[in-house]
């Protein structure tokens, strides 16, 4: 359930490209608009007709134990403490928007972890307004993309790099907390559900550049 969550949210994420012009919205609004759709089954499985295809496995993402390590990707340029090795996917919508993501899901205790990355080459000629919308914006269409509330939202900062620590909860009731941070032209979402907060904490913080 915890990684449901976090595959259909992080779909719905680059939502928030679309209020400050960065990209054609059509793909990534038809995206968001399947993915809040009351029925998670429809959701994660679209039909053909919908032109779209979202592989979800729970056999592959499931880690029986908690086995601490971190995970690096050369072509990501960065790396991360994971409870497991991360099933890693890659898909490119209509506009060749084109999202990576590695996640981790755990059956005891049930919990999730996800690292996503959009390479957006239209952040070069943005705006500081542009640039605080769109990480002001992507919480929330995270949230939003995953029905949940969002709780918090608050500026960091990585290796001088912007970005926004964020919390949620769910209508399921289980709570989250995730970063998103803009490394030049590439947008990362890193988000954690877990009963633990200390494992949230430990899966945030060592997040890093390479």
């Amino acid at each position: 359930m915890c990684l449901k969550f976090l595959v259909v949210a992080a779909i719905a994420a680059p939502f928030s490209l679309v209020g400050v012009g960065f990209t054609n919205h059509s793909a990534i609004a038809a995206r968001y608009l399947v993915k809040v759709a009351p029925s998670t089954a429809l959701a994660l499985n679209p039909s053909p007709r919908q032109g779209l295809a979202i592989s979800f496995s729970p056999s592959s993402a499931l880690v029986a134990q908690t086995s601490w390590k971190e995970f690096s990707s050369s072509e990501g340029k960065f790396a991360v403490s994971m409870p497991g090795t991360p099933k890693q996917e890659t898909e490119t919508d209509e506009d060749g928007l084109t999202s990576h993501s590695f996640t981790v899901e755990l059956e005891n205790p049930n919990s999730a972890y996800l690292v996503t990355y959009y390479d957006v080459p239209e952040v070069a000629k943005a705006t500081p307004e542009q640039i605080k919308e769109l990480l002001d914006g992507t919480p929330d269409a995270f949230a939003k993309g995953g029905n949940a509330q969002l709780t918090r939202s608050q500026n960091i900062i990585l290796d001088g790099n912007p970005g926004r620590e964020f919390e949620f909860t769910s209508t399921e009731g289980f709570s989250g907390k995730g970063r998103v941070y803009l490394v030049e032209e590439r947008l990362f979402l890193v988000v954690a559900i877990a009963p633990q907060s200390q494992n949230i904490q430990q899966f945030l913080d060592s997040f890093r550049l390479l």
